[in-house]
């Protein structure tokens, strides 16, 4: 288990890793160290992070703010189950 879920391990979990081994930068994380905060829950009620954003080595130091904004899943009329993100990048 990884710092990004709860309970059993993520299907795409091992993906994500490959991506940051190829130089990919995971962006919430960056921004965020070791901070767990899950963008889903099963139907058993574990949180995983399966939300992500990556970006380049070139881009990365532009990231401003990553957040997730959880109104997106929460509560009767959420329009999804997941937890939305967010990017500000610093255009100049």
């Amino acid at each position: 288990m990884n710092q990004d879920e709860e309970g059993a391990t993520f299907i795409a979990a091992d993906r994500f890793a490959a991506l940051s081994e190829q130089g990919w930068i995971d962006t919430w994380r960056a921004k965020h160290g070791s901070k767990r905060e899950f963008s889903w829950f099963s139907a058993k009620g574990n949180g995983f992070r399966v939300d992500h954003a990556f970006a380049s080595p070139s881009l990365a130091p532009r990231i401003v703010s990553v957040e997730y904004v959880h109104s997106s899943r929460e509560g009767v009329a959420a329009p999804s189950d997941h937890s939305a993100l967010t990017l500000e990048i610093d255009s100049g």
